[in-house]
């Protein structure tokens, strides 16, 4: 919505519902990226609370995420309908953080948008890059670690 509201678009709200069914509709549906099944799970094992914060409303994230099983790797997740403000703004971190019950300066966001990484400094947080998500690879300011590849988390975690 932030990025149809800075192009100009007028309808947001019609444009944003064709393209979640556009989405929703595409016949393989949204897939994840190779190697992230591994690092759920190495994650896991090293006992790092995983957590999701995006701008996707809860119906999305019932599609994308939880259809696809990634949901039991979260402790948390937090959501465009959860929060007031979104990012740039830290409040969707700042809830999560609370949720785990985690400190901003032992954790780390990873995100693929200039966006991300405000919201992560706003916060407090350490920003991890995750340059294979991004189209331009445009690495934004604030980032603590460029992640070429899934398997990178692996070294930011420790």
């Amino acid at each position: 919505m932030k990025v149809m509201e800075e192009l100009g678009v007028e309808d947001r709200e019609g444009t944003h519902a064709r393209w979640v069914r556009y989405v929703n509709e595409y016949e393989e549906g949204a897939t994840v990226y190779d190697g992230f099944d591994r690092v759920f799970e190495e994650v896991r094992k090293r006992g790092v609370m995983q957590a999701v914060v995006s701008s996707k409303a809860r119906a999305q994230y019932q599609i994308d995420i939880v259809a696809a099983g990634i949901d039991r790797y979260m402790s948390a997740a937090v959501l465009a309908d959860d929060v007031s403000s979104h990012k740039p703004d830290p409040e969707s971190l700042l809830v999560c953080l609370e949720q785990l019950g985690v400190a901003a300066a032992d954790a780390i966001y990873i995100g693929d948008a200039a966006s991300d990484a405000e919201a992560a400094r706003n916060a407090g947080m350490d920003f991890g890059y995750a340059a294979w998500g991004d189209p331009t690879h445009t690495e934004p300011a604030n980032t603590a670690w460029v992640l070429e590849q899934p398997i990178d988390i692996l070294d930011a975690v420790g």
